[in-house]
């Protein structure tokens, strides 16, 4: 699966998965974009909820 998807599914909503997903399974949390773009979605996605 191509990183923009994996990425796009974090962005619509799929962030606390992935977050777990990369914990989890130790994949893809090497990669920058990855480790700090995923959590920096979260807390976007929590301050809009709020």
């Amino acid at each position: 699966m191509p990183e923009i998807t994996l990425l796009g599914i974090a962005a619509i909503g799929g962030s606390i998965g992935a977050l777990l997903g990369m914990r989890i399974f130790h994949h893809k949390t090497l990669h920058l974009k990855f480790k700090s773009g995923v959590p920096v979605i979260l807390v976007l996605q929590v301050a809009g909820v709020l």
